[in-house]
């Protein structure tokens, strides 16, 4: 399968989420919206999700999450892949362009980056090839280092940024804590 075939059902997953939740919320991908600057491929994130949430991190007090989220979203098998799509957001290159969903609707800029691979949002690892787990200490701790939440799904879809993990609502659910232990809240 192409990715912008997964991307499509990436956003599908996530719009049923939002709506199963009642969150005003949607995903968009591919063709949906585009750059400015009329590059239709070129410096444009894979998907795009509006949403009317306002997440405040724990510890920080600092709005996280913000709308419009910029996402890139890689094969979870590629780790050259993986690791060129991390590179591109810590070097935040989609956030100084300006988009817009068709040539009558506002422009608009991204509030916030993320990431997300197919075996993020499906097995809960980023990489599945070798020590999945590692990959997931590696790639969370590098995001949450240039503000980058990663988007992962086990049971239900959950945002992982700076030592926490929030539902989709934005509602924290846990946390690592020392020693890298992780602490789920009821």
């Amino acid at each position: 399968m192409k990715e912008i075939a997964w991307q499509n059902l990436l956003a599908q997953s996530l719009n049923i989420e939002f709506e199963r939740m009642h969150i005003e919320a949607k995903a968009y991908y591919g063709n949906e919206f585009k750059n400015m600057n009329g590059k239709k491929w070129g410096k444009k994130p894979d998907l795009i999700i509006l949403h009317n949430l306002k997440i405040i991190h724990p510890k920080t007090n600092e709005e996280i999450l913000k709308s419009p989220i910029g996402m890139e979203f890689k094969l979870g098998t590629k780790f050259n892949q993986i690791t060129i799509g991390v590179v591109d957001q810590i070097k935040e290159r989609y956030s100084q362009e300006t988009y817009h969903f068709n040539n009558k609707d506002t422009p608009f800029k991204l509030g916030s980056l993320s990431f997300a691979t197919t075996t993020s949002c499906s097995e809960g690892n980023v990489y599945t090839e070798n020590y999945p787990e590692a990959s997931n200490f590696f790639i969370e701790r590098f995001c949450w280092r240039a503000k980058v939440a990663v988007l992962f799904k086990t049971k239900e879809f959950f945002w992982s940024y700076r030592n926490y993990h929030f539902n989709l609502k934005g509602e924290p659910v846990g946390r690592f804590e020392e020693h890298g232990k992780f602490k789920k809240y009821n």
